[in-house]
């Protein structure tokens, strides 16, 4: 079965923002990314992925690429045509031709309000095959439409590259990682839990910390780059550990940090004595610039209500909005 996708009514929007737990939202610029990739032979049957994202612009959310790509294994190539594949050197690949982006919640099973996604960009470096972590696990989805600060009470994260200018700048600074957190369920059944924001303190670890462990986890490479930050394990058991915002709150503003990107992995098994690494977001400032045009970069001096949070009343949900409904989704 397809989601089914509907448009949510403002009478109806404004039934499930006053169920809501909390007059405020945790952190308005959170997403919940749901990509979605029909398969060719059967388009009853589709590849499903959830994870996090966060809004940077008005009409463009920063994600990991991982959330919409998928690596076809013999169970997911009888989906698809050849014509339909990403060829790489070793396994294709595909990408989620649907993503649906869920905000102004901090409750994702309550609906929200969603967008389509126009269009995708994916690093063009960035490799399914790569051993975690992969370098340049970076996505940017375009909105079908723009969205009204004003009239929802939201606004995007902060990016800036002038007060993090040196790669030990933030070495021994607490920030937060935000994410998805599935509960009262039952294994992968979201359908029987709430799926909440949840938030976590960490600590950012230095850049020499960084290339030690890494170097462990990466064998193969002599010299390997470091576009990544490093902090402790986190605690919290997210959705998903792709997408998961790191930010840090400085002058009443938060800003964006990194990604997370996967699990940090020896022998298929999670290293207790290995960091977490996430994606270096302003390692892809000229990325992130080049594919959400005037809107994005790494300079957001244009957006005075960035990385503020909003309280949550009034809010209307016009032309454009879905709620979602994916009874049979299977996520692979």
């Amino acid at each position: 079965m397809q989601p089914n996708l509907t448009t949510v009514s403002s009478a109806t929007a404004h039934a499930q923002h006053a169920a809501a737990d909390e007059n405020v939202l945790r952190f308005p610029w959170l997403v919940f990314v749901r990509a979605f990739r029909y398969c060719t032979a059967d388009t009853k049957k589709f590849l499903y992925k959830q994870c996090a994202g966060v809004l940077i612009s008005p009409s463009h959310v920063l994600t990991s690429a991982f959330c919409v790509r998928w690596q076809m294994r013999n169970h997911t190539k009888e989906c698809f045509d050849l014509s339909d594949l990403l060829i790489g050197e070793e396994e294709a690949s595909v990408k989620a031709s649907h993503v649906l982006v869920t905000l102004n919640t901090d409750n994702a099973k309550d609906r929200g309000i969603s967008w389509q996604m126009d269009k995708m960009s994916i690093h063009g470096s960035f490799d399914l095959m790569e051993r975690e972590p992969r370098r340049f696990d970076i996505a940017i989805i375009q909105l079908e439409d723009w969205i009204d600060w004003q009239k929802y009470g939201i606004a995007p994260i902060c990016l800036t590259r002038t007060l993090f200018a040196a790669p030990d700048d933030l070495h021994g600074l607490n920030a937060t990682i935000v994410g998805w957190e599935v509960q009262g369920s039952v294994g992968k059944n979201i359908q029987d839990g709430n799926i909440r924001q949840q938030r976590e303190q960490i600590t950012i670890l230095s850049n020499e910390h960084c290339k030690e462990k890494l170097r462990t986890v990466k064998k193969d490479e002599h010299n390997p780059q470091i576009p990544f930050l490093c902090a402790n394990l986190t605690k919290n058991a997210f959705l998903n550990t792709h997408g998961n915002p790191i930010q840090l709150q400085k002058n009443g503003r938060f800003y964006l940090l990194g990604l997370s990107t996967g699990g940090t992995k020896s022998d298929g098994q999670f290293n207790a004595e290995m960091p977490e690494f996430y994606t270096n977001v302003l390692n892809y400032c000229e990325f992130i610039s080049a594919n959400s045009r005037y809107e994005g970069g790494c300079n957001m001096a244009r957006n005075s209500n960035c990385g503020v949070l909003k309280a949550r009343e009034n809010l209307t949900v016009g032309d454009g909005a879905f709620e979602i409904s994916d009874e049979s989704a299977d996520e692979r």
